[in-house]
C-alpha cells in the first residue's frame, strides 16, 4: 500500500513540472531567436547599413504642414549581394532649402 501511495504522489508531483518544463524547452529557442532578431535590427537601425539609392519618382501627396508640402519618393534600394528592392516614403521636404 505504501508503494501505490508513493508512485501516486511521486506521479502527481512530476506532472505539475514536466509541463512547465516541456513549454520552456518547446519555446525557448523561438524566444532566442526573436531576441536575436530585435538586437540585429536595433544594431542596424543604430549604425545603418550602406547601400545604393535610385530615385524613380517623386509627388506631392496634397498634404501641407506648414506650407511644407509631403512628398512621396519612390525608390530602388540596393545593397550588397541583393536584388533591388522598391520602397515608398513620404516626408516632407521643403521645397524652399532644396536648390
Amino acid at each position: 500500500m505504501a508503494g501505490g501511495v508513493l508512485s501516486w504522489i511521486a506521479s502527481s508531483l512530476c506532472l505539475p513540472l514536466a509541463i512547465p518544463v516541456v513549454i520552456l524547452l518547446f519555446f525557448a529557442p523561438m524566444v532566442l531567436r526573436m531576441l536575436r532578431d530585435v538586437r540585429t535590427k536595433r544594431s542596424v537601425m543604430k549604425r545603418g547599413e550602406p547601400g545604393m539609392a535610385r530615385v524613380i519618382s517623386i509627388a506631392q501627396t496634397g498634404t501641407t504642414v506648414n506650407q511644407v508640402p509631403e512628398m512621396r519618393l519612390v525608390l530602388d534600394i540596393e545593397r550588397a549581394g541583393e536584388t533591388p528592392r522598391r520602397v515608398t516614403i513620404t516626408q516632407l521636404v521643403d521645397l524652399a532649402s532644396t536648390s
